[in-house]
């Protein structure tokens, strides 16, 4: 099959954190590829707003309903690769299940699930959580051999939520035991891990999702899980702060309250400015597309954080992988690095 045939690739969600960076990655994949050539992005969305740079980028939007299997069979129909970024709502299982079923019917020929590090653990209140490790039962049902799970612990970004915290305090407050350690990535390195393996060896047999079946699981990680105190010591002298930032466990209710607060604060009302020089890319620094909004946090994506901590102070978030690294070609940016070349963002939110 020639590239001007290959069949569309969807990614729903993409109104989400992690939907959005993996959308941004696909259309900018799409940009380098010859006119005539280039395969169509598809983004399922609850909402049309702020999106328009995505638009401008190339992407077909179509606001859908995850309650609406029908629905999403029609907008699914003809797609080759499916990344499914599940739904943040009270209903994730419901809806992912929808999405799932509907591509099945709509003969979708490949679906990577995003899952969370640990889901197979979580406990029957940590919900949110609990609700991935369903689908990726649930896209095994369906797909069989025609699947791969991606699991992913917290992401570096969310230490940007936490900025106003630590510098308002002098104290990272989360609800994790001090000796309890966890790793995180940067959402930009899992984008562009998915991004290049689905297009190694090119388009085979009138498929085009490269290297993704490989591996049925791949466990994206940092290289080493750190504990609260650890965490505190490197943002400290990664942002050459005049004093140590300690670290203090709280009430997993207290996390919820905060982030709360944190969705209207107008620092994260909008993007930053992409820098003058082009540079951030090389220098790994985010650029305005992966710096995450207020808006983001919405009841189910606070859950989804608070819960991920409520694993790590059980001691299931310690594994460490070399899966990320091997699809990037590259090591993973780790969070000291991290810390320090995006200092001028978090000093500009203290």
């Amino acid at each position: 099959m020639s590239r001007q045939q290959q069949r569309p690739i969807a990614i729903t969600n993409a109104d989400s954190f992690l939907g959005y960076v993996l959308a941004f990655r696909f259309l900018e994949g799409r940009r380098q590829e010859q006119a005539g050539q280039q395969q169509e992005v598809r983004l399922l969305v609850r909402n049309r707003q702020n999106l328009d740079e995505l638009e401008r980028m190339g992407a077909k939007l179509i606001q859908t309903d995850y309650n609406d299997q029908q629905r999403l069979q029609t907008e699914l129909q003809n797609v080759s690769l499916l990344l499914l970024v599940p739904e943040n709502s009270q209903n994730t299982r419901q809806q992912g299940e929808n999405v799932i079923r509907a591509a099945r019917q709509a003969n979708v020929q490949y679906i990577t699930l995003f899952s969370m590090l640990s889901a197979e653990q979580a406990q029957e209140q940590q919900q949110a959580i609990r609700a991935l490790g369903q689908l990726e039962e649930q896209v095994e049902q369906q797909y069989h051999d025609n699947y791969s799970v991606i699991r992913n612990p917290i992401f570096n970004q969310i230490f940007y939520y936490l900025t106003p915290m630590i510098e308002d305090r002098n104290r990272l407050e989360l609800p994790v035991g001090p000796e309890r350690k966890w790793s995180s990535v940067d959402v930009r390195d899992v984008a562009e891990a998915v991004y290049r393996l689905s297009r190694q060896n090119g388009p085979q047999q009138g498929v085009f999702f490269g290297n993704l079946g490989e591996q049925r699981l791949r466990q994206f990680t940092g290289r080493a899980a750190r504990n609260g105190q650890e965490i505190a010591r490197e943002y400290s002298q990664a942002l050459n702060r005049e004093e140590q930032v300690q670290y203090r466990q709280i009430q997993p209710q207290e996390l919820e309250n905060y982030l709360n607060g944190i969705r209207d604060d107008q620092r994260f009302s909008d993007r930053p400015r992409e820098r003058a020089g082009g540079d951030d890319e090389k220098n790994r620094r985010d650029r305005p597309h992966s710096f995450p909004l207020g808006r983001f946090l919405n009841q189910e994506f606070i859950r989804l954080i608070v819960e991920f901590y409520g694993l790590a102070d059980r001691g299931n978030t310690e594994l460490t992988t070399n899966d990320l690294q091997q699809a990037l070609g590259r090591q993973p940016q780790e969070l000291r690095e991290y810390f320090e070349n995006n200092r001028d963002n978090f000093n500009r939110l203290r």
